[in-house]
Parts: C-alpha cells; structure tokens; sequence
C-alpha cells in the first residue's frame, strides 16, 4: 500500500499511481488529504488485508536480502501453529551525508530467533527501545486493539481522539518523573526505574513482562562471599538509589548507562550491582554472582497519587485487564449428557463457575467456560474422551471480569 498523504509540492502522487499501473497486482495507490502521520498509518491499517502490517517511511528504506530474509520468516511462522503477534528486527539509523550510523539491536533484552512472550522479555538498558522501525505486526491484532492515533509526523505523541487519550512514548527511566510529577496521569514502566527515580507515582497494575532481579558480581578470584561483604566496597551500577536503599547507607558508586560488566576489569570498582537474566554475561565476563537478589522488578503501570481514582484511570486498568485475559485465556462450549456433566465442569471450571443450560428434548446440557489458552487443546481431547460432543473454541479479544 502506498498512502499519499495529500502531497502537492512533490510527485508523490504521479509515482504511487505509476507503481499501482505498473505492479496492479500488488500495489495499490490510496490517496487521501492530509492528516499527519498517524493518520497515513491508521489508513494503511484500514485498508490492509495481507496477514502482516509494517509502516515504512518514505525517506526510509530496507535491504534486500534483509527483506527478503524477514518474508522467508514470516512466511515460515504464518505456517505454524501458534499466532505470531508482532516480529521485532533490528534496525540502523543513517543520516546520509553526515556519516551517522547506529545500529538498534535487541540481543540481551529479547529471545533471538524464536517465539516468544512478554514473559520471557528481559531487561532494556537505557539506549534500548522498540520503534516502529523495528516491527511488524499481525494485522488483524491491530485492527482488534481499536485504538486509532493521529500523530504529527514522527513526534513522540499519539491523540486517540475518540476516547480523548493522548499517548506519549517515553524512555521507561524518564516516565517515572513525569507521572511523578503529575505532568502525565499515568504510564507504563519497570519497578526498578520508578525505584530508583525516588517518585512518588504509585503501582496500580502489575503486567505480566519485563520481570528482572539485581544482583550483586565480583570477580571469581575475589574473597567477597556475601552482600555484607560489599558494603564498604566500590560498586560500579546504574542503580545507585536502589543499592543505597538496600543497604540503608551512603556507598562509593561508579554510575554507569550500561555495560557495567566490564567496569571491574578496567579497575575502575571491586564489583558490581546490575540487572541479571542467566548470568551468562557475567560469566564471560569474570564475574559471579553474590548471594540473593538486592532488588525484583517487572513491568507495571504507574499513576500520580492524586490521579488514582480517575476514572480514566480506572478505564485504562480495566481495558489493560481485559486484554490481558483475552491473551491468556479462551472461550469453550460443548454439549455433554447429564451423566458426565460433573465430570465435564471438572475440565471447565472457569473463572468463577460454567454456565450450564439444559438442550431442549433431551437430558443434554450445554455448558460454557473459559479455559487457559495453552491448554485448551488438551481440554479439548479430554472433553471428547469424556463424551462431549459439538465442542467449539473461541478466542476472547477482550473482557471485563
């Protein structure tokens, strides 16, 4: 899809149109007037109809191997049994003509090369972030989320004008000042972030990603043996406010963005205090791993004190809530006969409890439940072992419960 945004002082609109004559069969010019970026995008969305949806700028461009390399793959998991939601790739930033180049990778903070949750997402360090550069995702997700944003072009805003939200996309270490503050009513964060901003914004909701724990890392060679050990010592960090807190004392810190591995080797502290996932970093790097835990965090969304009890805030709980059962959790019916219907409600117990109604003409039931999602096929098998019969599965796109 090539979305004119009601251009007029270039040939935008002359080249989509001759792209869409030349390639009919999988190029479609849509023209529109202006609305800014957001509304190029939410117009594409609108009109996509492929399996997979990435926004690509017009003064941005993809490799070809690299493209191609991401349809291969695409095409390899579109194949398989289980939904891929979004893919994230790693992507460079080029000013042509000022010799800038960086490229965004994602090797500690994310899986590679395979399927996974938000469970399984590790800790971001401070210069890492997901943009739309870096994603592709399942279109009929976005089309089921109902959000529709109208963004100025490449600002960091987005105004969902019907439900009166305005988004602002943050550096997660910076959203704990501004809820903090009341400058924004709420936002989505680490623990740790909000922790070691000493904010005073609250946790209303624990989200099911991002989880991390610090941990204390000396050399192998060195005496240290407990945490009580490194209270005299000088750690290298990018928590200091956190470290201090634990040990309820002033420390000698070396502040550190990331890479604080390394800081131990070039002599600049006796160890250190950083987010851990394997370990397996810190081993490569000489390192151990000293006694428990200083510090578990996840992902949480965040409210100024004075803002809990808006309403808005309350609807954005509950819609977060809702999408959170509907990514967990599916809808199953059956019909079963009354003999077995105990044992049946067993398999299906919902959330609370299954509702039953009676077939009409026969001592049948139908019955109704949600059940896990990743355990709904199984479910399934035993329901019909069981005697079930007319058995369906539903996913849930949202919920209130």
């Amino acid at each position: 899809l090539i979305v004119d945004d009601g251009s007029t002082k270039d040939r935008t609109a002359e080249i989509a149109d001759e792209y869409e004559a030349q390639f009919p069969t999988i190029v479609r010019a849509i023209h529109k007037e202006n609305g800014g970026h957001g509304s190029a995008v939410n117009t594409g969305i609108a009109n996509a109809t492929g399996l997979y949806f990435k926004v690509v700028d017009s003064d941005d461009w993809v490799k070809q191997d690299a493209y191609f390399k991401i349809l291969d793959t695409l095409r390899e998991l579109a194949g398989g049994g289980q939904a891929l939601d979004m893919l994230i790739s790693n992507f460079v930033y080029e000013k042509v003509g000022e010799n800038r180049h960086k490229v965004m990778r994602y090797k500690h903070a994310l899986p590679q090369n395979q399927m996974f949750t938000w469970n399984e997402v590790r800790h971001f360090h401070k210069g890492q972030y997901i943009l739309m550069h870096s994603v592709i995702f399942r279109t009929k997700l976005l089309k089921e989320c109902g959000y529709k944003a109208t963004k100025p072009y490449k600002t960091l805003t987005q105004i969902d004008a019907k439900h009166d939200i305005e988004f602002f996309f943050l550096r997660p270490s910076d959203i704990p000042m501004y809820v903090g503050r009341g400058i924004i009513d709420a936002g989505i964060t680490g623990i740790d972030f909000n922790a070691e901003a000493k904010s005073p914004a609250v946790k209303v909701l624990d989200l099911p990603y991002g989880a991390s724990k610090m941990c204390a890392a000396v050399p192998n060679a060195s005496p240290v043996q407990t945490l009580e050990d490194l209270k005299d010592a000088t750690i290298a960090t990018s928590f200091p406010n956190i470290v201090s807190g634990y040990y309820k004392k002033d420390m000698n810190f070396v502040v550190l963005e990331g890479a604080v591995e390394i800081s131990v080797s070039l002599g600049v502290a006796n160890a250190i205090v950083d987010v851990v996932e394997t370990g397996t970093t810190l081993k490569q790097a000489g390192l151990r791993i000293v006694g428990e835990p200083l510090f578990r965090s996840n992902a949480a969304l965040f409210c100024h004190p004075q803002k809990q009890d808006l309403e808005e805030v309350h609807t954005l709980i509950r819609r977060i809530e809702g999408k959170l059962v509907a990514k967990n959790y599916m809808m199953i019916e059956y019909d079963c006969p009354s003999e077995i219907l105990d044992k049946a409600c067993s398999l299906t117990p919902g959330l609370d409890a299954p509702t039953i109604s009676k077939l009409h003409g026969r001592d049948w039931y139908a019955v109704k439940a949600m059940v896990p999602q990743d355990e709904a096929n199984a479910i399934m098998d035993k329901l019909w072992d069981a005697g079930a019969r007319s058995i369906l599965l539903f996913a849930i796109k949202s919920a209130r419960i």
